[in-house]
């Protein structure tokens, strides 16, 4: 078993326990209807949902994991590289891979997030009208939990950005035999200009991005609900 797949089982069975939980919740709350098992197709039709959503966001975690494990085996082979022959070249594919990732990562990402913000959109404008029932509460809980999964995904991408950054200061410490070794520094330069990561729309996703766009959300948030509601 690759190592990159060791927390399949754990993070997968975490998510679908999540989703059948809400998938009960909804039948709960789904109130009787004169057609006969309404509230099963419900949960049929929200199992159906959770099934794709679930196998993208694995698709996806599986992506990550792999740039991961490829950044940790050539930190391992610079560490083992008894010279600097052909480490520069390597590195170059290992960026590419890595960039490649990253574009493919880009369309799922977007439309999880994209489709959290138009629910949590139509959610809020009706609490503003005090229009909200119960199974409004059910779909916010839905969407709390495909935020909680594109927040680990994205945490994830910005633990493999955080890797390649100290790749140069991993070859920056190894010696190759020369006390001034100018080939070494002209391949850190390298790979320090390269600029490698997983971006999203050319902005690398690392911890302090993540921070701000939190940030803004709920400043957002904070100032905009508070005067909606005082002119509701």
């Amino acid at each position: 078993v690759p190592p990159w797949a060791l927390g399949i089982r754990p993070r997968t069975l975490a998510m679908v326990a999540g989703a059948v939980g809400l998938m009960v919740l909804r039948a709960v709350l789904h109130r009787p209807a004169p057609v006969v098992g309404a509230s099963w197709m419900v949960v049929v039709a929200m199992a159906g949902s959770w099934s794709s959503i679930l196998a993208v966001w694995e698709l996806c975690f599986l992506v990550v994991d792999f740039c991961g494990q490829a950044v940790d085996n050539f930190g391992a082979e610079i560490m083992m590289a008894e010279e600097l022959e052909g480490l520069v070249s390597r590195f170059n594919v290992l960026a590419a891979v890595v960039r490649r990732a990253g574009f493919m990562l880009e369309v799922p990402l977007l439309v999880m997030t994209q489709s959290c913000v138009l629910v949590l959109g139509l959610v809020a404008t009706r609490f503003i009208y005090g229009e909200l029932t119960e199974e409004d509460f059910a779909m916010v809980a839905n969407v709390g939990l495909i935020v909680l999964m594109v927040f680990w995904l994205f945490s994830s991408m910005a633990v493999v950005n955080l890797k390649m950054d100290r790749l140069p200061a991993l070859l920056t410490a190894r010696n190759f035999g020369y006390e001034i070794d100018h080939d070494k520094q002209c391949a850190v330069i390298d790979l320090q200009a390269c600029d490698a990561g997983l971006k999203m729309l050319n902005v690398r996703v690392d911890r302090r991005t993540i921070l701000k766009v939190v940030y803004y959300c709920v400043a957002v948030c904070g100032v905009t609900l508070p005067r909606l509601l005082g002119d509701a």
